[in-house]
């Protein structure tokens, strides 16, 4: 048990320097921190956070295939997180209606990973982003403005993004994914109970359940941390899952740290938020395959400024934002538990 913990502390400090991404990281991080501040600065800073989240989502799933691929896989991620988004926003308000829905999203989010790598992490990025709008009911905003807003930065960063690639003479546009079996067999193929995905997918509906209803019932200040985190760390494979589960509260751990830190040192200037939020897309998205705690401290700094400009406090809420990963990490490892898979199987690589 020491070594298997040993092996994944050392895992969390390598470094692929060769997943390592510079290039379009940056992009997203620029033109998102751009519209995070026209939202500020035309009096709408609650408008920050579905905008902001559109653009940094839609080049999440980027595995630094040609721009023709890419932006292709920035169009259906941003099509998922609007549609997760406007759900989770319908919901916020009913928590018999969350717990349905984010049932039904996780049998199907989990399932669809065996389409294989984007495919799975279109799946968990769904997931994440309907549980952090099914668990903020936003007044001064209604379920279809946030669904616009994400669509708004989705759409903003792929123009963009595209645009640059064009300017530059790229090769690539005509580049489309490989794809191998059509959808619909490959998923008819995977319809049997010793699947390895199906149990997955039943495994994360059950905890999804149980984080959903656990974070209601405790009513802490951002209880949607804990199926939010849970949805980022559950994985098919057991091992696979332990090792998030370790490198997420670590990275999470350093992440509330250095965002405290900073948010007090610098105050609580809007625009300022709206800098340490770019500089946390920007990390998490250069060493989102490189190296996952990382990339962790990274996410974490960028959503908490983020909800810092939507009026979240950030001192008071930390620690509840800490017992929530730690409570997140044992679900997700509990979890593991139910319904085991027949075989080990090999872990689809996503950034995860």
């Amino acid at each position: 048990m020491t070594s298997f913990g040993t092996q994944h502390l050392r895992s969390s400090i390598k470094i692929n320097t060769s997943l390592v991404q510079w290039w379009r990281p940056l992009i997203s991080a620029v033109i998102t921190f751009g519209l995070t501040v026209a939202c500020i600065g035309f009096g709408h800073p609650e408008y920050a956070v579905p905008v902001a989240i559109g653009s940094w989502f839609a080049g999440i799933t980027d595995s630094g295939d040609p721009i023709g691929v890419y932006w292709r896989a920035m169009a259906w991620t941003t099509a998922f997180v609007t549609f997760a988004a406007t759900l989770g926003s319908l919901v916020s308000n009913s928590p018999l209606a969350q717990l349905i829905v984010v049932a039904l999203m996780a049998l199907a989010c989990g399932f669809v990973g065996c389409l294989g790598p984007t495919p799975m992490t279109n799946g968990i990025v769904t997931l994440v982003v309907y549980s952090v709008f099914a668990g903020q009911p936003a007044a001064h905003r209604s379920a279809f403005t946030t669904g616009l807003l994400i669509l708004l930065g989705g759409i903003t960063c792929i123009l963009i993004t595209v645009g640059l690639y064009a300017l530059a003479r790229s090769p690539g546009f005509s580049a489309r994914p490989v794809t191998g079996m059509p959808v619909l067999g490959s998923l008819r193929s995977h319809l049997h109970v010793t699947d390895s995905f199906v149990r997955h997918s039943v495994r994360l509906a059950v905890v999804m359940i149980f984080a959903t209803g656990l974070a209601a019932w405790l009513d802490w200040p951002h209880h949607y941390w804990i199926p939010m985190t849970v949805a980022w760390i559950a994985r098919p494979a057991r091992d696979a899952t332990v090792e998030k589960v370790v490198h997420r509260m670590l990275g999470t751990l350093v992440g509330i740290l250095l965002a405290v830190l900073l948010i007090n040192d610098t105050g609580m200037n809007l625009y300022v938020l709206a800098v340490i939020s770019a500089v946390g897309i920007a990390i998490s998205l250069i060493f989102l395959r490189a190296n996952y705690p990382i990339a962790v401290v990274g996410l974490t700094l960028a959503v908490i400024a983020l909800f810092a400009i939507d009026g979240e406090p950030v001192d008071e809420t930390a620690p509840y934002r800490v017992a929530a990963t730690l409570l997140a990490g044992m679900i997700a490892l509990l979890g593991t538990f139910i319904w085991p898979s027949a075989r080990s199987i090999a872990e689809q690589k996503s950034p995860q």
